[in-house]
């Protein structure tokens, strides 16, 4: 489980990792619950990823929940995120993204083409009026291929995009024009699923059993 608690002004953020009790955890057949407690300054304006881009919103509360297309190691290089392969087409106008299967939403709805292209739609939507919307600008448009693969049109070619794209959290499809749907209630695939805000005191996530990459998540709760 995952706490993310705002502290009092002028505080450091702090980082605490309680686990329980020793005792407990030897006892047979018991897991070990843990909960990794994250303080900050400031409660989020928001948890929708594409509206909402401070620090402690975007990468504290809301890296846990989200997944893009790409992703960076720990050397900052692109690697596969939510897209486990890509190519690019001759004149670097088009790139094919083949979508990993398994992989589920929170609300245990599968995540398909449909729901990427969906996503990067909403963030050049000017009904959400996005602020990574320039990070998307040499796209066109964003096709659904089949369940899994994803065609992107670029008006010419981008260098950046794969970058972009690690920064783009990929949401439910149908939210196009919706600015408030994810403000409250965020769903994403991510390792942890959001359970509950109490404004001003604390976001509370919890594990998603359902998680693709489940075996890289250290955090039992």
């Amino acid at each position: 489980m995952l706490h993310v608690v705002k502290q009092g002004s002028g505080l450091r953020r702090a980082l605490r990792c309680s686990v329980a009790a020793a005792a407990f955890a030897l006892l047979p057949g018991a897991a070990s619950a843990q909960t990794l407690e994250v303080a900050v300054e400031a409660s989020p304006a928001g948890l929708d990823p594409h509206i909402v881009t401070a620090f402690a919103s975007s990468q504290i509360v809301l890296g846990p929940i989200y997944e893009g297309l790409t992703a960076l190691d720990k050397d900052l290089n692109i690697i596969p995120g939510l897209a486990q392969s890509w190519t690019a087409s001759a004149d670097g106008k088009t790139v094919t993204f083949k979508l990993r299967s398994g992989v589920t939403f929170h609300d245990g709805k599968p995540m398909e083409a449909e729901d990427v292209a969906s996503s990067l739609r909403r963030v050049l939507s000017k009904d959400v009026g996005s602020p990574l919307a320039s990070r998307l600008s040499a796209m066109e448009s964003a096709t659904a291929v089949d369940a899994t693969t994803l065609e992107l049109k670029l008006k010419e070619p981008s260098a950046p995009l794969l970058a972009s794209l690690t920064g783009i959290a990929i949401v439910p499809r149908g939210l196009e024009t919706n600015k408030d749907a994810l403000q409250r209630a965020p769903v994403g695939t991510g390792p942890f699923k959001f359970e509950e805000w109490q404004p001003n005191g604390f976001i509370r996530l919890a594990k998603h059993a359902g998680y693709w990459n489940a075996a890289e998540v250290k955090l039992a709760g």
